[in-house]
């Protein structure tokens, strides 16, 4: 598979790239951008390079500290171009923060598909799937 066609079927694997640009748009380095994130540069380093997922908060005080749209780092796309997945993408990444519940980007994208997937066959809104998906999920967890 191919660079692009991995980007659409995972739009969380374009975050590393979409934070580099974010960090050299603010002409910092990547020490300096670590640090004003609030985190180790190494740590910086894992989720700039695709190593380790960033998690959620560390995506939004990056997309605070630009001009970028949180969506956009997200996605890649801007917010008016956004299809219904990409809603239920941010829609989960919005559920799951305020309920405080942290998850890989992974199995928050399972998350978003089965919410997407229930919300057309039920005629529901994804909004209103994701508190019972996220209900059973935190129950798997234990």
């Amino acid at each position: 598979m191919n660079e692009d066609a991995a980007l659409v079927a995972n739009p969380l694997a374009g975050i590393p790239l979409r934070l580099r640009e974010i960090r050299q748009s603010a002409k910092m380095t990547k020490v300096r951008f670590a640090e004003s994130l609030g985190i180790s540069p190494r740590s910086y380093f894992n989720y700039e390079d695709g190593t380790r997922q960033a998690p959620i908060d560390v995506l939004f005080k990056a997309a605070r500290l630009s001009d970028f749209d949180l969506l956009w780092l997200l996605t890649g796309q801007p917010e008016a171009q956004m299809d219904a997945y990409d809603r239920a993408i941010v829609a989960t990444i919005d559920m799951l923060e305020k309920e405080n519940f942290q998850l890989p980007g992974a199995k928050m994208l399972v998350i978003a598909r089965q919410a997407f997937t229930l919300s057309v066959i039920k005629r529901t809104s994804v909004e209103g799937e994701l508190p019972g998906l996220i209900r059973n999920v935190k129950d798997l967890l234990g």
